[in-house]
């Protein structure tokens, strides 16, 4: 039976850098870049940030005080912008940034200063879905001063979710060299990497950022999804255990250990698993059908079928969910079902290969022969190197009495799959019936090479055999045939596979 049960994607854990470049205003007075002369209370106020509305007051007074230096008046204004930053007030911190960089830190030509306060203003304009302006920031951060490990981390970010892997993966190489004990770093690194494609580089910066942060759960359940997706399940169960040891409540790290359980075959674990991150995310309907997909492979149709309705309840565009759902009405026998199933995951994506399959072998099994027909030549119009779809049109044709173009059809998916056992011997018939009993052997003899019980197989060839007059080798055929499956002695020559 053809069909599709999708498992989530590997998407490894991409840290968003939104990291200020200071973690306490800039102290007005004992600045050691800017050494200002600056005393009394407004100056205190203005450099503490336990008390923000104080701290905006009094580094209001100090910018409004035309005794004060350009320089005082900037750091004033850096302060007040990073204290509008932490409440939210992005577009007034921006103002404030703007205004400090275009006075004082300019004078006091104080690069690590500056650097730090583009990499502020860039995080507000991140904020504020300014993607460009912030990158500029991050490249200015960069450029006044290149030891500053947050501009290539934070424009890491930036070209991230620009979808300019390569260009993130070179500052993050950067700052991991300024900075080789930030595990952040590291995990962010991983991210990118599992992007390329390099799951070794993923997973070696992953074990990195282990070894400095070991009790980092994050970075144990990535490195297990990173496994996963090398198909080392043990390894992959491994790292989410230890990561839901360290975190409980962490729904990624029970569907990674889930799905590494069922891959070793334990599969009432692994439903176990997938339960307990269901009860942690209610509404994840991947993660339910997921679930169901564990309940389909343990033969537990009906607890399948819940699975896949309560995934589309929750999100009614879930192709993946509809076909899967019709994968178990057609183990159930349930064609009518299954084909309203399907008609919805295709309506949804009228692309979707393996819910075109499905549905012309459940039409197949309802007798609507044309349009099953149909739903082959579609397939094989979307995906012409399916060779399972050019065996099963051929099965149609030849059901239809059209020998030639079934050889046609069984030989493509031949040509696609040499090892596909039934097309061999589909042709093998179709040969038969065309009265070509020399070409029926040599296909029916190489499908039996392939499957030694293909009982079918060895009846037809017993009949072509007979017709080439080797009457001893034909007996022979017909008589293994029947120890394998009795119920050929009333079968009539004219049998299909």
């Amino acid at each position: 039976m053809a069909r599709k049960l999708l498992g989530p994607a590997l998407v490894l854990a991409i840290t968003v850098l939104a990291i200020t470049a200071h973690g306490a205003a800039e102290a007005a007075s004992s600045g050691q870049e800017f050494r200002p002369a600056l005393e009394g209370r407004n100056n205190q106020e203005c450099a503490s940030a336990e008390r923000p509305e104080k701290l905006i007051a009094a580094c209001t007074r100090i910018i409004a005080d035309r005794t004060r230096t350009a320089v005082e008046h900037a750091i004033a204004l850096r302060n007040r912008g990073f204290v509008r930053q932490q409440r939210g007030e992005h577009a007034a911190a921006i103002a404030d940034y703007t205004a400090a960089l275009e006075l004082g830190l300019a004078a006091a030509r104080s690069e690590g200063v500056m650097a730090r306060t583009f990499v502020n203003r860039g995080l507000a304009h991140v904020a504020l879905g300014r993607e460009d302006q912030a990158l500029a920031d991050f490249d200015a951060a960069i450029a006044a001063d290149p030891t500053l490990p947050l501009g290539w981390r934070n424009r890491a970010a930036v070209r991230i979710g620009r979808g300019e892997p390569s260009g993130a993966l070179a500052d993050l190489d950067e700052a991991a060299r300024l900075s080789p004990g930030a595990p952040e770093v590291f995990l962010a690194r991983a991210g990118v990497r599992g992007r390329l494609g390099d799951l070794d580089g993923a997973i070696a910066d992953l074990s990195a950022a282990i070894a400095l942060a070991p009790q980092d759960a994050a970075a144990w359940r990535e490195r297990g999804l990173a496994w996963q997706k090398k198909g080392e399940a043990a390894r992959a169960e491994a790292d989410a255990a230890e990561a839901l040891r360290l975190d409980p409540r962490q729904a990624g790290a029970r569907r990674t250990r889930a799905q590494a359980l069922q891959a070793l075959g334990r599969g009432e674990q692994a439903i176990a698993e997938f339960s307990r991150a269901i009860d942690l995310n209610p509404t994840d309907a991947e993660l339910i059908k997921i679930r169901g997909d564990a309940y389909l492979a343990a033969g537990a149709r009906d607890l399948a079928i819940a699975d896949f309705g309560r995934a589309v309840a929750l999100d009614p565009g879930f192709r993946d969910a509809w076909n899967n759902r019709a994968v178990a009405w057609m183990q159930q026998d349930d064609w009518a079902r299954a084909v309203a199933d399907l008609d919805r995951a295709l309506a949804i994506d009228p692309r979707f290969v393996s819910a075109l399959m499905n549905r012309a072998q459940a039409l197949k099994s309802r007798g609507e022969v044309a349009r099953a027909l149909a739903d082959y030549d579609r397939v094989i119009a979307l995906d012409p190197a399916r060779a399972a779809a050019w065996r099963d049109r051929a099965v149609l044709r030849l059901a239809r009495g059209d020998s030639a173009a079934a050889i046609a059809d069984y030989t493509r998916a031949i040509e696609l799959d040499p090892k596909d056992a039934a097309a061999w011997r589909g042709r093998g018939v179709a040969e038969l019936d065309l009265g070509r009993p020399k070409a029926a052997v040599a296909d029916l003899s190489q499908a039996l090479a392939l499957q030694p019980q293909d009982a079918l197989a060895l009846q037809r060839r017993s009949i072509a055999l007979a017709a080439l007059g080797e009457l001893a080798r034909a007996r022979q055929d017909d008589d293994a045939a029947l120890r394998l499956d009795p119920r050929l002695a009333q079968a009539a020559s004219g049998r299909r596979p």
